[in-house]
């Protein structure tokens, strides 16, 4: 859109798919996500993978060469994300909720984010059979539940989804204190 005193403006076209997953890349994504929604792009957005080349180069040779893939830090994911004309066939991964909520919070848009694995640990609490949360994660979680963006678990495309409320992470965070 162009205003009348000549600057434009752009919109950020959000992602298809924006989803967290602790395995990051794997055949689930590729097979499951990847070739049965048509996507493009895969953008892995973590900070320390993208700092890590041996550890970047395998989620590059795990997602091969049918798909076009990016291995970035949060800050260059939301400016690739911003900039990126075709975003709509793009699946944007993150490995927490934390990072999810630094996209969502710069500004990348999404109004579905679909949870596939976070897995067990000290501290965390069982949401459903394959994610499991902990006070970091409820606290983005209900970040990213306040601005808007609907939170679904859905490791796979045709797993019928569980919505994530306030409620539900509240209570989990009631369970880990009893």
């Amino acid at each position: 859109m162009t205003h009348e005193d000549g600057t434009t403006e752009t919109r950020a076209i959000p992602p298809r798919l924006f989803h967290v997953d602790s395995r990051c890349i794997h055949g689930q994504i590729i097979a499951g996500w990847g070739i049965r929604e048509q996507v493009a792009r895969f953008v892995l957005a973590n900070d320390e993978v993208a700092a890590d080349e041996w550890e970047r180069n395998q989620y590059l040779a795990t997602a091969g060469s049918d798909f076009e893939t990016l291995v970035l830090s949060i800050p260059e994911a939301i400016a690739r994300l911003q900039e990126a004309p075709d975003a709509h066939r793009t699946m944007v991964i993150t490995s927490s909720p934390r990072d999810a909520l630094r996209l969502l919070s710069a500004g990348v848009k999404s109004e579905v984010l679909t949870i596939g694995n976070l897995e067990p640990g000290p501290g965390k609490q069982q949401l459903s059979p394959t994610v499991f949360i902990d006070e970091g994660d409820r606290a983005a979680l209900g970040q990213i539940l306040a601005l808007g963006v609907k939170v679904l678990i859905k490791p796979m495309p045709n797993s019928a989804p569980i919505p994530v409320s306030r409620e539900q992470i509240v209570a989990s965070s009631q369970q880990v204190r009893a």
